[in-house]
């Protein structure tokens, strides 16, 4: 059964039903669900190719059209406004990953258990490079100050 997300688009502020899980209304009743939804190309084609292949398409499509539909919507400008638990499991549900899972698997978020300190070195005194002087003469000047 499809589970349902409100979904909020970023600069208009529509809201609009995203779904996810399987679709017994394409199902039972092919590409009219796309067409009510507003995909009218997508839903004209099922019901071509629903009819070409004895309703065999429906079935196989009634598996991914809610994920076609949210990722569709996801790229118009969408994002998900339900809660934060059912954000996550939209996504997860949707192959999305969250900023926090991406951050995660970059290594961003993995920290140590301690604070490693880093050895104390006496401050060094390197002087600045003076106007004028030449590469040769700063390096030799340098040296002597260490």
């Amino acid at each position: 059964m499809a589970t349902k997300i409100p979904m909020r688009h970023t600069e208009t502020g529509i809201i609009k039903k995203g779904l996810y899980g399987f679709s017994w209304t394409t199902l039972f009743f092919g590409g009219f669900p796309a067409l009510f939804r507003g995909d009218i190309f997508i839903g004209l084609a099922l019901i071509v190719i629903c009819i070409l292949t004895g309703g065999i398409a429906g079935i196989i499509w009634a598996f991914v059209y809610n994920k076609k539909y949210t990722l569709g919507l996801i790229e118009k400008g969408y994002v998900f406004a339900g809660s934060d638990a059912d954000n996550e499991l939209a996504k997860h549900k949707l192959g999305i990953m969250s900023q926090t899972s991406n951050a995660f698997r970059a290594g961003q978020l993995a920290t140590p258990a301690a604070p490693v300190k880093a050895p104390l070195k006496a401050p060094v005194n390197i002087p600045q490079r003076m106007p004028g002087e030449t590469p040769a003469e700063y390096l030799k000047r340098a040296g002597a100050a260490q």
